[in-house]
Order: C-alpha cells, then structure tokens, then sequence
C-alpha cells in the first residue's frame, strides 16, 4: 500500500482533496439552511378585539375637464368667376313696318225692345165644383150602424185626376165604425167634381184635397 501511495501523482491526489471538500461544503450548507428556514418563527398579526378604526376620507371626484367649444372655421372667400368677353354680334337689319290699310269695326246696334218673358202661372191646387155638402146625404147612413147608434167623424182625403175626378180616397182619420168610414170614401168618389190642380206653365196635374164627415143619426 505504501509503494502505491509513494508512485501516485500528488496532482491527482489533491485534486479528489479538493472536490471531498467541495462535496462536504455544499452537504453543510443545505443542512444549515434547511434548519433555518424550518425553524422560522411565523408572525401571527395581533387580535384587535372590535376595535374600530377610522377610514380615510374618499379622495374627491375628478374636476371635469371643461370641453373646448369649437370655433367655426373661417371660409375662405370665393372669388367672383372672370366674365368671359362675348364676341360682339351683328345687329340685325330689321325691314320698315307696313301696316296698310286697317278695316274700321262695323257699328252694332241693340235693339230697345227687349222679348216678353213667359207669362209664369201661379202652381194651383185641386177645388171642388159642387158643393162638398152634397157629395154624402143622410140616404148613405148604412142602415146596421143607424140602428145600433153607431155616430163618429171621417177625415179622408182623395186623390184628384188631371181630369178633376177623383181616382182614389183614403181615410185620414177613422170615425170609429169602419161600416162609415167606407160609406164616407164610396159616396166622395161617385159625387164629388174638381177643378183639376195645375203647374207653374198652367198645365194640368194630379193634386189632392182633404175634408170630413160627420155621421150623425136625426133624432
């Protein structure tokens, strides 16, 4: 072993000396750094118990920046377009106006006399020719009625014809007992005579008239 060690190249042997101490360094420095940081004692923030503790005041809003107005921008003045100068033109050669002989109007002349307007007639209405108080008589009395008392008035209106007779009768307003009112109508319409109604131009034209009859039994 010691012939060994003799023959051996001290470079080499410091050398691997050197590197274990390196080794042994690092080994050391792990450990020693590895107790500190386990051995640390943690800060623990101290119990307040409910105090209160004032805040600050919030800090004040931001002062609006005032916008800028806008300014209107100046127009830039147009200038006016240059005339163009025209050619001069030739005047033209206008040929002296005849005008002639002028023909006089010729006089006319209104007569004075104005036409005669159409004569315009008064529109009339039918009338009786004979007296309406013979058109019924006591003889149409119908005879069931006078015997059972049966009294009233009839208002009836006819229906005048361009010829002045009498083409219908209606009952305006009935006396009561139909047996008089149809009495009434028959005995207007067989003895009853009118003047036909006539227009504006005098033409004949169907118009109407209205009257009554009063049934009542003698006594």
């Amino acid at each position: 072993m010691s012939y060994l060690d003799r023959t051996r190249d001290p470079r080499r042997r410091n050398i691997g000396l050197a590197g274990t101490l390196i080794v042994q360094g690092l080994i050391g420095y792990v450990v020693l750094t590895g107790l500190a940081v386990q051995f640390v004692p943690r800060t623990v923030p101290p119990h307040t118990n409910g105090t209160n503790f004032p805040l600050p005041p919030p800090p004040p809003p931001p002062t609006p920046t005032p916008r800028p107005k806008a300014t209107a921008t100046p127009t830039r003045p147009v200038a006016p377009p240059t005339p163009f100068p025209l050619p001069p033109m030739p005047r033209p050669t206008v040929a002296p106006f005849d005008p002639g002989p002028v023909p006089l109007p010729l006089p006319t002349f209104t007569p004075s006399v104005q036409p005669t307007p159409a004569v315009a007639f008064k529109p009339k209405a039918a009338s009786p020719k004979n007296d309406p108080g013979t058109w019924v008589n006591q003889g149409d009395y119908p005879p069931r009625d006078q015997n059972e008392g049966n009294e009233g008035t009839t208002v009836f209106r006819v229906t005048v014809g361009t010829d002045g007779r009498v083409s219908a009768c209606a009952v305006v307003r009935s006396s009561g007992h139909a047996a008089l009112d149809a009495a009434a109508c028959k005995a207007v319409k067989a003895r009853a005579r009118f003047a036909p109604a006539t227009d504006e131009s005098g033409q004949n034209v169907a118009g109407s008239y209205t009257n009554s009859v009063r049934w009542q039994i003698p006594r």
